[in-house]
């Protein structure tokens, strides 16, 4: 019985590691530390390891989406102003164009 235990243990310690050989080779990316003491991956990119900086990326990117949410909101703004202008500008000319092209027919049936 102590025989079939030690094998048990044996079975589950084999299955939990794996050998170098098993696995294929893969792409390893190094750790160097940066001038300012935070490691950074071989593309230049910061490595982050505790939650306090997960959560400062996600609130920096948080900010600079709503800050650039704000920049297109207020452009958008901007347009549909220009667009109510050009509209009125429009019927304004289209207005006047009507009052012409009548004085026009105006004009010439008084010259006949």
């Amino acid at each position: 019985m102590a025989k079939t235990t030690q094998t048990k243990k044996e079975t589950n310690r084999n299955q939990n590691t794996v050998d170098k050989k098993d696995v294929p080779a893969q792409k390893q990316e190094t750790n160097n530390v940066s001038s300012g003491g935070r490691k950074t991956n071989s593309k230049g990119q910061k490595i982050i390891s505790h939650p306090n900086d997960v959560a400062n990326l996600v609130m920096s990117q948080l900010n600079t989406v709503k800050t650039r949410k704000d920049d297109l909101e207020s452009a958008i703004k901007g347009l549909a102003d220009l667009t109510t202008q050009l509209v009125r500008a429009y019927a304004s000319n289209a207005q006047t164009i009507q009052q012409m092209y009548k004085k026009i027919k105006e004009l010439e049936e008084a010259k006949k």
